[in-house]
């Protein structure tokens, strides 16, 4: 009882603390990030425009200890453009989700579900990576990419398919029918040339390869690739 006592009063303590913390700014006070990786686009632009007008401001946006913007650069840019001004900053370590609760909305309306809406199409219209200088970060930082579906030695780097999907291990029996077809050579055709292939594979297109292979129930390398050629012949 006692120890549940203790823990009860010391997260009261906590919120006491985090409450007092809570700061009132301005907008100015916030500090753009000049090496953010998104550059945005007109749309993303336009429909956060849109939507800042519409609906007011939704979700907040994210800072570091000194005030300059981790995540929300674009959204900024706008409300400044639209002479948006006051800021609440609210102190935490990460390890507590911050809520911005909107006094003035019930999801279930026509503006709720708007703004929900809203909220992730304007997410999905504004982003447009620098390439070049996402490989600047990740020099400098040592940066995970990979992590983040991100594969910057391929030709597509930014990665849609879930890890799963790359799994070379399957439970499920194999289909060796596409294998033996595409092995297979007519008699009428002429002895096959044999000559070694060496190949140097991003990791983004190692993973496209081991996966294909796996869903054609393929054992090598080597028929992995014949009956790639055979489909593109």
């Amino acid at each position: 009882m006692r120890k549940k006592t203790a823990e009860n009063s010391a997260n009261v303590e906590l919120q006491n603390k985090t409450v007092n913390q809570i700061k009132t700014a301005k907008l100015c006070d916030l500090v753009l990030d000049n090496r953010n990786a998104n550059k945005g686009t007109d749309l993303g632009g336009e429909l956060l425009e849109t939507s800042l007008n519409k609906y007011g401001v939704g979700r907040g946006i994210l800072v570091d200890r000194n005030n300059r913007i981790i995540a929300g650069n674009q959204t900024v840019k706008k409300m400044k453009a639209l002479g948006i001004e006051n800021v609440v900053i609210v102190p935490t370590d990460g390890k507590t989700l911050v809520v911005s609760q909107r006094t003035d909305v019930d999801i279930d309306s026509k503006i709720g579900r708007e703004l929900a809406i809203a909220d992730n199409r304007v997410s999905q219209a504004n982003l447009n990576f620098d390439v070049e200088l996402l490989k600047d970060l990740e020099f400098d930082f040592d940066l995970e990419l990979t992590d983040l579906a991100i594969d910057l030695g391929s030709e597509d780097p930014f990665l849609l398919e879930t890890k799963s999907d790359y799994d070379e291990e399957s439970d499920e029996p194999e289909d060796n029918s596409k294998n033996s077809e595409a092995a297979e050579i007519d008699e009428g055709d002429e002895t096959p040339t044999m000559f070694q292939i060496v190949a140097a594979l991003s990791e983004s297109d190692g993973r496209r390869f081991a996966k294909y292979k796996k869903e054609n129930g393929l054992h090598t390398d080597g028929e992995t690739i014949v009956q790639m050629l055979n489909e593109l012949l």
